[in-house]
C-alpha cells in the first residue's frame, strides 16, 4: 500500500473522486456508501483530517475522515432521536463555529486489506489524527458493524445508544 495523502477541507476538493472511489471499494451495500453531496459537506468543514490510501495499483483503497462538530449536533448524539433517515444530521463544524467535539466520519479500507498490515497503519494514522485534534474534546462515532465498534472502542470510544438510520441499526459511540 502506498503512504496515504493527507487531505483537509482546503485540499480535499481535487481528491473527492478518489475518496468516493474508496468509500464505494469498502462498503459492499450501496446503503453503507457514501454520497456525493454528503463528502461535498466536508469541503465546507472547519477543521478536518482525511487520510487517503491507495494500493499498489494506485486505486483508491480505504480513507480516515474526522471533523469537528459544534455544541447541537454533539448534544444529537449524546441525546440522539430513536429515528433518523440517515445520517445527514452529523454535520461539520463550519468556519466560525466552535467546536464541541470530534466526530469519526469514516475508518474504512477494503474488504481484502481487513486485519492486514494495511489496516493497521490506517487506524494507527487515525489515532494520530484524533490526538491532534480532540485533545479534551468529546469525540463521537455512528458505527454501522460490529467491526466499525471494534476499532471505536480500540480508540476508547464506548457505546452509548442505538439508532435507528434509515431502516438499519446503528451505533452511537462516545469518549
Amino acid at each position: 500500500m502506498q503512504p496515504p495523502l493527507l487531505l483537509s477541507a482546503a485540499t480535499l476538493a481535487p481528491h473527492l473522486e478518489a475518496l468516493l472511489a474508496a468509500d464505494h471499494r469498502c462498503y459492499p451495500r450501496a446503503v453503507d456508501r457514501l454520497s456525493h453531496e454528503r463528502a461535498e459537506l466536508l469541503l465546507a468543514a472547519a477543521e478536518l483530517r482525511v487520510r487517503l490510501w491507495f494500493d499498489e495499483a494506485g486505486e483508491p483503497c480505504g480513507y480516515t475522515a474526522i471533523h469537528t462538530i459544534a455544541a447541537p449536533v454533539l448534544a444529537l448524539l449524546e441525546q440522539p432521536p430513536a429515528t433518523a433517515t440517515d445520517r445527514g444530521f452529523v454535520l461539520p463544524a463550519k468556519v466560525g463555529e466552535a467546536a464541541a467535539g470530534v466526530y469519526l466520519f469514516n475508518y474504512s479500507i477494503a474488504v481484502e486489506r481487513r486485519r492486514s498490515a494495511a489496516s493497521r497503519a490506517l487506524i494507527a494514522g487515525l489515532a494520530d489524527d484524533l490526538a491532534a485534534m480532540a485533545p479534551g474534546l468529546p469525540v463521537a462515532a455512528l458505527c454501522v458493524s460490529a467491526e466499525g465498534i471494534r476499532v471505536a472502542e480500540r480508540l476508547g470510544l464506548r457505546a452509548h445508544a442505538r439508532l435507528e438510520v434509515g431502516g438499519d441499526l446503528e451505533t452511537v459511540m462516545l469518549r
